[in-house]
């Protein structure tokens, strides 16, 4: 009998220890078993990777991502400005666009183009056409190209055309006229002006 008194203390110790291991292993669940952490954004692991893969640090420790501050000159609508129209204007006021930032907003063709291709020649008036306008606005550096034709009393002038902004809403253009001869009697088929916006 004291044998099996004996037997039975140590299966009643052993119940006892399974029961204490068992009742903390409950208390402690979420400690052992961390609930699955959802993956960190492929931006956010590169800038992660001295970070150790404990799911503490994961929580704790979340991406910083900074962003620059770029300066962004867009060229104003005239309702932006407050103004109704605009026109580009050159130094000598010969060559005059009308509302030529229309083209960073979508606008594909503009109709009141005046301009000269040289001091003392006759004037040309008529239209530039950019088959791919801008739509958000532009910046300085933006290029936008197309094609014009103009009208005057000497004949007309067709071409391509190139329109790069610069700082202050200048505009720096380039005409490459296609039909120099009788039909366009001017001196050079290359011609550059830069112009600037003035209130109508």
């Amino acid at each position: 009998m004291a044998d099996s008194n004996g037997r039975t203390t140590v299966i009643v110790a052993l119940i006892g220890l399974v029961g204490t291991i068992a009742a903390a292993a409950l208390a402690n669940w979420d400690k052992i078993f961390p609930p699955p952490t959802s993956p960190l954004p492929q931006s956010a692991q590169g800038e992660n990777q001295d970070v150790q893969s404990s799911p503490q640090n994961l929580v704790k420790k979340r991406p910083q991502i900074e962003l620059q501050d770029e300066p962004e000159i867009k060229i104003k609508t005239p309702t932006d400005s407050g103004q109704k129209s605009l026109i580009w204007r050159s130094q000598s006021n010969l060559t005059r666009i009308t509302n030529l930032n229309q083209i960073c907003f979508g606008t594909s063709t503009l109709s009141s183009v005046q301009t000269v291709f040289g001091y003392d020649k006759p004037t040309f008036t008529g239209t530039i056409t950019i088959p791919f306008p801008k739509m958000e606005g532009c910046r300085t550096g933006d290029t936008l190209q197309g094609n014009f034709e103009l009208y005057g009393n000497a004949g007309n002038c067709v071409g391509t055309i190139k329109i790069t902004w610069q700082n202050n809403n200048n505009a720096f253009i380039k005409w490459n006229i296609s039909n120099l001869g009788s039909s366009c009697p001017v001196g050079t088929k290359y011609w550059e002006i830069n112009t600037y916006p003035v209130p109508t």
